[in-house]
């Protein structure tokens, strides 16, 4: 082989390799970030606000996450619902679990008419939305405890 022939060969032989290594490394984040999200998931819905019927209170006072089980549902799982004060009044929007993200639903007659997301975290005790659009909710982040609903 010509030395030229041996170096396009190398070079491609080597591009070859690294396309290869970024593809399953790629594919091996994904599914660690995957595996991650449903973990997160799973602790807040057996240990966070989708575990029971319970009320919880933001720091302010100013939001509130009240969950209820269905009884005609099969699932364990309980519907939260967000409620936040905007002036004199209160909205209120369905909280759907997506793996680190609070989707924000404001459904009127079964329609949903306005939607948003935060990010989430959740230490045991408190759980904090974040990352809030502020002109919708009148904060960025809401910090909430529990306060169970037979208190």
């Amino acid at each position: 082989m010509k030395k030229k022939t041996k170096i396009i060969v190398g070079t491609i032989s080597a591009v070859l390799v690294i396309a290869v290594l970024v593809a399953v490394g790629c594919y091996a984040y994904l599914i660690h970030a995957w595996n991650g999200n449903h973990r997160f998931a799973d602790y807040l819905i057996n240990e966070g606000p989708w575990s029971s019927e319970d009320t919880w209170v933001s720091d302010d006072g100013n939001s509130y996450l009240v969950a209820r089980m269905v009884p005609e549902k099969s699932s364990r799982i309980a519907n939260v619902t967000a409620c936040f004060k905007s002036g004199e009044d209160w909205q209120s929007y369905e909280v759907h679990l997506t793996g680190h993200l609070a989707a924000f639903h404001k459904v009127e007659n079964g329609i949903v008419v306005q939607s948003s997301q935060g990010r989430m975290k959740f230490d045991g005790t408190t759980f904090t939305v974040y990352e809030l659009d502020e002109t919708l909710f009148g904060s960025s982040e809401y910090r909430y405890t529990i306060k169970n609903s037979d208190q």
